[in-house]
């Protein structure tokens, strides 16, 4: 059996307080289960496997990481690179002949958009 007696209504001397209060949370429940979820796109926590070496278009990069507040802007600007990519709030770009990918976040970004731009530099391509 379940009990739908919340904590707080032990001290609570009404019995009509307690029932909105659970009413209340069974409400909130049945609402958060029926919202769209949104994730973050900074968040990522699927699993990932590393190309194998045949993919790589750069095989064992150098990395180099700079903070700007304008990232994407920033690698558009950059004029000796062979590529880029640039997503919502973070970029790379790459130099292939000197095995070399500079990713461009902002001062505050997550481990998950770092493994994303090492990812694209490393295949030259889109995240």
């Amino acid at each position: 059996m379940v009990s739908l007696r919340a904590p707080e209504c032990a001290a609570t001397p009404t019995v009509g307080a307690c029932q909105r209060l659970v009413a209340l949370c069974l409400v909130s429940t049945g609402w958060l289960a029926h919202t769209e979820a949104h994730s973050d796109t900074l968040i990522d926590i699927r699993p990932v496997t590393p190309p194998r070496m045949e993919e790589r278009k750069i095989q064992q990069p150098t990395m180099a990481w700079i903070i700007s507040e304008s990232a994407p802007d920033h690698c558009a600007r950059v004029r000796h690179k062979d590529g880029h990519v640039s997503r919502k709030e973070s970029c790379v770009y790459w130099i292939v002949r000197e095995s070399r990918c500079v990713m461009v976040t902002r001062a505050s970004t997550s481990h998950s958009e770092l493994g994303h731009l090492t990812l694209a530099c490393i295949r030259k391509d889109t995240p």
